[in-house]
C-alpha cells in the first residue's frame, strides 16, 4: 500500500514496517511531528474521511 497525503496537503499517512507487524504513522510536512496511529490488526490501504477535512 503506498502513501497518502491529507487533504490539507500537510500529513502524510503511511505503513511501517516493525517487529510487531506493519504500523500505521502520520506525519507532518516537517517530518518532525510523527505519530503511530492505533488501528485494527491487519489494516491496509490508509485513507482519510470527508468528515476530517
Amino acid at each position: 500500500e503506498g502513501p497518502t497525503w491529507a487533504p490539507n496537503g500537510r500529513v502524510l499517512m503511511f505503513f511501517r514496517d516493525s517487529a510487531g507487524g506493519p504500523k500505521l504513522v502520520s506525519v507532518d510536512l516537517t517530518g518532525r511531528n510523527e505519530q503511530q496511529i492505533p488501528t485494527a490488526n491487519y489494516a491496509s490501504d490508509p485513507a482519510w474521511s470527508p468528515l476530517l477535512e
